[in-house]
């Protein structure tokens, strides 16, 4: 097996690895052939993805893999790309797999779960009333349906629970109704989901620039100045949910 590694760090609401994989050789005419190698991914020494589940003759592209790690659990994990040949023999072309756009996503891809969103499916719907009906006039701390919270599970949770009915924080549905938006830092001014240089050389080309309509004019007082740059610093390197997703 030829392997390459490497150490990563999954948060608690990491759930899934995706990437983008071609499986080659060096002559075309002869394909890969997944009943003698195939590519693998493993964490933590353990396969998580094997090509072969793609067909026999799986040369060719492959987008948008998309790997459960639910319950692999925060910390420091060892992520591994590699190819296994699947018996003994020398080849005498050579094969390839080559990965691509390799990330991590996160729940409701990257917006995570609203308070209300019970069922975690994205959506706060029918499926979660019946869960908070279920807990109704519960009483004890650290319920999670105890929105208030006020140690009972009553009206008052269900005024919470009514104020985001029908939201969803699946990113994917951006445009339609009742998608729940998060909004960006303020510091992010190039809209990269995390705030550092490369927003201060937007506001640098913006610096002393009048006007209502300026995106560097964070403190919204019309003039791009030293004021813009105290709210960035307060933002500063913090990472929003479209870091994650992009």
């Amino acid at each position: 097996m030829a392997i390459v590694s490497q150490q990563v760090y999954l948060g608690e609401d990491v759930n899934s690895i995706i990437f983008d994989v071609t499986l080659s050789s060096a002559l075309s005419f002869i394909p890969w052939d997944s009943n003698v190698r195939s590519a693998v991914v493993l964490l933590d020494g353990n396969d998580i993805w094997d090509s072969n589940d793609f067909p026999p003759s799986g040369q060719g592209e492959y987008f948008d893999q998309q790997v459960d790690i639910n319950g692999i659990g925060a910390g420091v994990h060892t992520l591994s790309l590699a190819v296994r040949t699947n018996k003994n023999d020398s080849p005498d072309i050579d094969y390839y797999a080559d990965w691509d756009f390799v990330k991590f996503d996160t729940y409701c891809g990257g917006l995570g779960y609203l308070p209300e969103d019970f069922d975690q499916d994205c959506y706060v719907d029918m499926n979660d009333f019946r869960q908070l009906i279920d807990r109704w006039l519960v009483e004890g701390p650290g319920e999670r349906y105890d929105l208030l919270p006020d140690g009972i599970i009553d009206f008052h949770d269900f005024a919470f629970f009514a104020e985001v009915w029908q939201d969803n924080t699946d990113w994917q549905n951006w445009g339609n109704d009742n998608c729940y938006e998060v909004e960006l830092l303020l510091g992010d001014i190039d809209y990269s989901g995390e705030v550092d240089y490369g927003d201060i050389l937007e506001l640098a080309d913006s610096w002393l620039d009048a006007g209502g309509c300026n995106k560097a004019d964070l403190n919204f007082d019309g003039i791009v100045d030293f004021k813009d740059f105290a709210v960035l610093t307060r933002d500063w390197q913090k990472r929003s949910w479209l870091y994650w997703v992009q």
